[in-house]
């Protein structure tokens, strides 16, 4: 009876065993997982910011390169053009206010032309006051003189500078004319008041290369060329620009004698020249055998040379004593810095067909446009059609 009764000692052996309850996460082990999170999205944001400028970049690259297209192929076409003069044309070319024997307005040297010369050198004035007037890289160009007040730039009776040499209305010009006095006329979209001189100074070269890129290029073809993004109002004054990939607007020179680049020769180059000149030649004769290989092309009969006396070269000082070589147009974006790093000229830049001018303004210091500035770091992120695309070289 009694065994009947007994309990299993199993019954009051150990319980089974309990699985642990999940173990927490300490603040520690959150720090370190925040903390790895953060460094993963940092990555991620570079990379998507270094993707978004290797973006811009090429967008910018490839508008610059379409832009420089349809401008060179303009500009080529004044090898042939005709060009009318004026029945002053030689008397003006001859116009030498200073006796250094340059022409005011062209910057040739008078003292070597003959009267059949001066003939020629009067034409190639005229060839290039017509590209001044119809491939304008500032509203000066356009004006033909210094900008007078908003109330008579927006006068439609008001006339502008008449040309020196050339003769004859010139349809590209009175077309560009009316878009200026069009800005001056109307309220900027930005301070919601009537536009300001300054204010339509501000972007003048992006603006005439539209303008000319939009009206004379590409055989009426240009428009479809550029999508909307490509083109927009940064300042506010109703005249449009090209954009670059920074949303900035893309600036024009039709001639930049200052540029140092592969495609031209520049001050900075010719003075290095001049510095070590090759073997054989003086450094005079080295700096005028580069111009005259390398002439400018609308100078068919070179009369447009170097001094006869370069010595010494001197490119802060006497650097207007070698002129004619060849030019190519700037366009240029000023990249993701914001900074040209490139000398515009004055804004009043009026000498009418001297591609070679004096940018300074009169100051002491010769400055030709296209020059670079001190801070070089403005310069260095700039993209522009001298090292955009598959460009032929000079050297």
């Amino acid at each position: 009876m009694y065994s009947a009764f007994r309990i299993p000692i199993s019954a009051f052996g150990p319980p089974p065993p309990v699985k642990n309850p999940r173990r927490a996460i300490t603040l520690i082990e959150l720090l370190i997982a925040i903390a790895i999170i953060s460094v993963l999205a940092a990555l991620l944001v570079g990379v998507a910011g270094r993707a978004g400028e290797v973006a811009r970049d090429a967008r910018t690259r490839s508008l610059v390169g379409r832009i420089h297209t349809l401008v060179i192929e303009r500009y080529d076409l004044y090898r042939t053009r005709r060009v009318e003069l004026n029945q002053n044309a030689v008397a003006n070319l001859a116009i030498d206010s200073n006796s250094d024997d340059r022409s005011d307005l062209a910057g040739i040297y008078l003292d070597t032309l003959n009267s059949i010369q001066g003939n020629a050198a009067a034409r190639l004035a005229g060839q290039r006051e017509l590209m001044k007037f119809e491939m304008p890289d500032r509203w000066t160009d356009v004006w033909g003189g210094p900008l007078p007040s908003i109330d008579q730039l927006s006068d439609e009776d008001y006339a502008a500078f008449p040309p020196a040499f050339v003769t004859g209305a010139i349809p590209l010009r009175n077309k560009y004319l009316r878009e200026l006095r069009a800005a001056a006329g109307r309220d900027n979209r930005s301070t919601l008041m009537g536009n300001t001189i300054p204010e339509i100074l501000a972007n003048q070269s992006a603006e005439c290369l539209y303008l000319m890129v939009m009206n004379a290029t590409g055989d009426g073809e240009a428009p479809s060329l550029f999508n909307e993004n490509d083109v927009g109002d940064t300042d506010g004054d109703g005249l449009r620009e090209f954009l670059d990939g920074w949303g900035q607007p893309i600036g024009f020179l039709r001639w930049a004698p200052g540029f140092d680049s592969d495609l031209q020769w520049s001050i900075a180059s010719l003075q290095r020249r001049y510095d070590r000149p090759p073997t054989g030649l003086s450094s005079v004769e080295a700096v005028r055998e580069a111009v005259l290989e390398d002439h400018d092309p609308l100078d068919v009969f070179r009369l447009d040379t170097p001094a006869p006396s370069l010595s010494p070269f001197d490119a802060t000082t006497d650097a207007l004593t070698v002129r004619g070589w060849r030019l190519v147009p700037l366009v240029f974006s000023i990249g993701a810095d914001g900074e040209a790093g490139i000398e515009p000229g004055v804004a009043n830049y009026v000498a009418y067909a001297n591609p070679y001018a004096d940018a300074s303004g009169g100051g002491s210091t010769i400055v030709r446009i296209g020059q670079l500035t001190p801070d070089l770091e403005g310069y260095a992120d700039n993209l522009h059609s001298h090292n955009v695309g598959s460009l032929s070289t000079r050297r």
